[in-house]
Order: structure tokens, then C-alpha cells, then sequence
């Protein structure tokens, strides 16, 4: 009996693994606000409606003129120069969650080290808490996603242990409740800000073979408040009576809060169309952009499989990597994008694939696939869904949290070493940025 739950708990961190390299479990809460930027003309796309739904059909030439185009300006190491006791830099290990406070305070989640690290505005180290473990305040290295509510409460989302935990801003922990299972099981769990929680749910008919799949919202008690979105789960991660099967670029569908108006905007990785869904459930608008779809050839599977193997090392038990291998194969063609998150000024971010081709060498030798499928470009659309152009962002940078024009997020270097960053988006003519 112990050696079957030992095994069950084996596939289960497994499947964790794969699935967050498919994304199906990033959990960054991204937040966007302000409202749309003013009118700058020379927009060449069209806008269709289609029984009430207004179809913003885009070119590739972005509405931006000289000028316009946002660019970053300042970065700022978050946490690099220790505390004023003296004390060393903090060293991050895996970070996956950064908050923002009311009065500029960051929370850095360590999942790594089971600990939140508060920082000062200027990058301070302030304090640390949070212990590993399984018990109440307390956190696993499967901790995934943070995010501040109003009244600067922290919220913590933990899948090992299947709670959202909430801490005062000073590690004072406050209570945990239990992820509801109700819907099916629940995972990518993001917050608006406002106090309201967004995840997925996904419903099995007694095996991974998955029929639905919904995005709830619930507010800070656990209580269900509506359903903004309905559709078909996909099927990259798959397990039957042999075990696993993986598919890796799988059509998955992304999605991110749309703060301001309550609802999401989510769209097939395969298809460079983003949907948004109203509060209510309805789509209202279908934002586009022209893609062509690449198919994948024999160099790119042996490099993606070198880069799995890579990962699972690190990852997953010895006994456990030969069958992931024998069960990974691939989709026939690449995705258009690989993430989508809310920006300021009522913005649309829209992270593009970047194939091997596109990598320059040095990224090839220290490429993640569980974090480096998109490049440092991002697609930029108005609060109207049409395309501005793009921003660059520093080499392998996960942005979480957008504060007006200041975006936080985390950066590694050539050896995998962290550092929380604080970056400063302008005009291209020095010019601010409203929202």
C-alpha cells in the first residue's frame, strides 16, 4: 500500500512538472488598470461586427508613430543590496509570485525556500517569513502564485497543499481555506486586485482524459460569485491506463484578468485570436492579428526533447524520466503565442513563440522550456484591441505585476540566478504613460 501512494505521489509531482512547462499552471497575477490611451490615428486594421460581436481585425503595422512607442527606460534590482543591518543580498531560488503593496512595498514568493521576502521601494530588504511544511502558515515548494488585495492583505495560492493561504504585509498569517473541488480540479489561480480570485477549473471523467473546462470567480471567503468563461479542455497533458501521454505544443488556451472591466481575455495558443469574455460570460469583442503557422521539423524536436531531459533532471524522480520520454510527442505545428497578460493604460500584452531558429546561440545553451518558449518581444494592444507594436523587455524576464508603467517581474541570468526587477516603461520620447 505505501509503495502504490509513494508511486501516486511520484506521478502526481510529474505531472505538476509537465504541466507547468505547458503553462496549464502558471499562476502569476498580472494586474493591468487606468483606462485607454488617447487617439493617435493611422490604424490600418478593420473593424467588423458579427451579431454583436465586434471583430478588430489587425495588420502587422502597429498604430504607434515615432514617438509613441513604449520603451523601458529604468531597471531597477530588487533586493540587491541586502538590509540596513547589514545583512547580504537575499539569494532567490524559484520565484513565483510578486505583489506590490499599497505604499511600494514588493512581496517576493520563494517557492524554492517555502519564505515571502518583503522588500522596500527602493529595494530594501525589509523582512522574510513563512516556514516549509504542510500545516497552517505554512508552504511548499508547489507555491505558486501571489497577489496583494485591498488593505495590503497577501494572498498565497500552495498546490501541494491545495489552499490560499492570507498573511498581513508584516508575515502575520491570517487563515487558509481549502481550494473548493466542487467544479473539478482547480489550478491557475490569479487575482484581480480587488479582492476576487479567478482560476480554472478542470472536470475528468474518472481519468485525465478531461471533457470541460470554466474560469470561475470567487471572492476573498471562497464563495463561488460567477462563471466568465466555457470551453473545451485541451489535451497536451493526457494519462490512460499506460500512464502519461504528452504532447508538447498542443494548442492550450491562455487567458489573463481584464481588470477593468471584470471579465478575461483568453485565446488558443494555435490561433492569433484573443476573445473577451464580459462579466457576464459573453464574448463582446475578438481581437486578431495575421500568424502564419510553422510546423515543427526534426532539428526542433531534438532540441525541445534535449531541453525536456534537461528539466526533468532537475525535476522529476530517475525512475520516472524514461517513461516521460517514451511518452512526449509533438503537434504538427508551432504555437503563435505562448502568454497573455492585462498591461497599464487599459492595455493587451501578447508574448509571441520564438522558435529555436529565432534564439540567438547563447540563449540555446541555457534555454528552459518551462520559461523561455517566448522571446523578450511583446505585442501591444489598445484597450480597443488594436495593435500598437511591440515592446522589448530584457532577456529572459517573467513580467507579474504592472503598477501604472512600472512593471515588476523576475530576470535570470546566464546561470539561472534570480533577481526581482523594477522596470520603468516611456514613451520613445521620454514622454510618460498614462494608467
Amino acid at each position: 500500500m505505501t509503495g502504490r501512494i509513494v508511486r501516486r505521489r511520484a506521478v502526481a509531482r510529474a505531472a505538476r512538472v509537465i504541466a507547468r512547462t505547458l503553462g496549464v499552471l502558471a499562476g502569476a497575477a498580472l494586474v493591468g488598470g487606468g483606462c485607454t490611451g488617447a487617439e493617435t490615428g493611422g490604424w490600418s486594421g478593420v473593424v467588423r461586427d458579427s451579431a454583436g460581436i465586434a471583430l478588430i481585425e489587425n495588420t502587422d503595422a502597429g498604430l504607434w508613430r515615432a514617438g509613441d512607442a513604449w520603451a523601458v527606460t529604468k531597471a531597477v534590482v530588487i533586493g540587491d543590496a541586502g538590509d540596513p543591518s547589514g545583512n547580504p543580498p537575499v539569494e532567490l531560488g524559484n520565484v513565483t509570485g510578486v505583489a506590490v503593496l499599497s505604499d511600494g512595498r514588493i512581496a517576493v514568493l520563494d517557492a524554492q525556500a517555502a519564505q515571502v521576502h518583503v522588500f522596500a521601494p527602493d529595494g530594501t530588504a525589509l523582512l522574510t517569513f513563512g516556514r516549509s511544511g504542510r500545516g497552517p502558515g505554512e508552504l511548499t515548494d508547489d507555491a505558486d502564485a501571489l497577489w496583494a488585495e485591498p488593505g495590503d492583505t497577501l494572498v498565497l495560492v500552495d498546490m501541494g497543499t491545495m489552499a490560499i493561504s492570507r498573511f498581513l504585509a508584516d508575515g502575520t498569517f491570517v487563515r487558509a481555506v481549502r481550494m473548493p473541488v466542487e467544479g473539478g480540479f482547480t489550478y491557475n489561480w490569479k487575482g484581480d486586485g480587488r479582492g476576487l480570485a479567478y482560476h480554472n477549473a478542470r472536470q475528468f471523467r474518472g481519468r485525465m482524459a478531461d471533457t470541460l473546462e470554466t474560469i470561475e470567480v470567487r471572492d476573498a471567503g471562497g464563495a463561488h460569485v460567477r462563471t466568465v468563461a466555457r470551453y473545451g479542455a485541451r489535451d497536451a497533458l493526457r494519462g490512460d491506463a499506460s500512464g502519461l501521454r504528452l504532447t508538447l505544443f498542443a494548442p492550450e488556451t491562455r487567458w489573463t484578468v481584464d481588470r477593468d472591466s471584470g471579465g478575461v481575455w483568453m485565446g488558443d495558443t494555435h490561433s492569433y485570436r484573443l476573445l473577451h469574455h464580459a462579466p457576464d460570460g459573453r464574448i463582446d469583442r475578438i481581437v486578431s492579428k495575421p500568424y502564419t503557422a510553422r510546423p515543427v521539423n526534426a532539428a526542433d524536436r531534438a532540441f525541445y526533447i534535449d531541453a525536456m531531459v534537461r528539466l526533468w533532471q532537475t525535476r522529476v524522480g530517475a525512475s520516472m524520466r524514461p517513461q516521460l520520454r517514451d511518452a512526449t510527442s509533438f503537434h504538427e505545428t508551432m504555437p503563435a503565442f505562448v502568454d497573455v497578460r492585462a498591461g497599464p493604460a487599459g492595455t493587451l500584452w501578447v508574448q509571441p513563440f520564438r522558435g529555436v531558429a529565432d534564439m540567438p546561440p547563447a540563449e540555446r545553451e541555457t534555454f528552459d522550456p518551462e520559461r523561455d518558449l517566448g522571446g523578450p518581444d511583446w505585442d501591444v494592444f489598445d484597450g480597443r484591441g488594436r495593435y500598437l507594436g511591440r515592446v522589448t523587455l530584457p532577456p529572459r524576464f517573467t513580467p507579474y505585476v504592472f503598477c501604472g508603467s512600472t512593471l515588476y517581474g523576475v530576470a535570470r541570468d546566464a546561470y539561472d540566478v534570480q533577481r526581482v526587477l523594477r522596470l520603468e516603461l516611456r514613451r520613445a520620447d521620454g514622454e510618460a504613460i498614462d494608467g
